[in-house]
């Protein structure tokens, strides 16, 4: 569902009464997972990168667009690295803090991607299982063999 607003803060109120109203009726957790987006005026407005934020059922938690980032990265943690990985913090740097190659980074059409030593990349620290600290980086890296992408992470298994 997309809430249209004319400023962050009325899409805030809006996304909430919504989501309060719909997650009483969230009979068996059937709507669980359910996503309102709030975003700008009209729909125009949404896809041209208006987007003030959102909120998951069954949670009545407005997310601004920085949480639905953590929350993202996080997921994507889980996947690839450590299904039980807790967020710690972001942190800005530019590509050569990573020690990564720059011919390994997958271009992705409409995606920021790093293509030089001092382009910024955002770095989203977890703390892993085993009470290690690691990052996964905001680009895709192939691979020593170009066969797999993944997103770039100092994670050692």
């Amino acid at each position: 569902m997309i809430l249209y607003s004319p400023d962050a803060a009325s899409a805030k109120t809006a996304a909430i009464a919504c989501a309060k109203a719909i997650q009483e009726e969230n009979l068996n957790s059937r709507l669980d997972g359910f996503t309102i987006y709030a975003g700008g005026n009209k729909y125009e407005d949404y896809w041209n990168n208006e987007h003030y934020g959102s909120i998951v059922l069954p949670d009545i938690t407005w997310r601004d667009p920085q949480d639905e980032s953590v929350d993202y990265y996080t997921e994507m943690a889980h996947m690839q690295t450590d299904a039980n990985a807790v967020f710690l913090r972001t942190e800005k740097g530019v590509f050569k803090d990573t020690g990564a190659d720059l011919d390994r980074v997958v271009h992705v059409l409409g995606a920021d991607i790093p293509e030089s030593p001092e382009d910024e990349v955002t770095f989203y620290y977890f703390r892993s299982s085993s009470n290690e600290e690691y990052y996964l980086c905001d680009f895709n890296y192939y691979n020593e063999d170009y066969s797999k992408m993944a997103w770039y992470t100092n994670y050692v298994k």
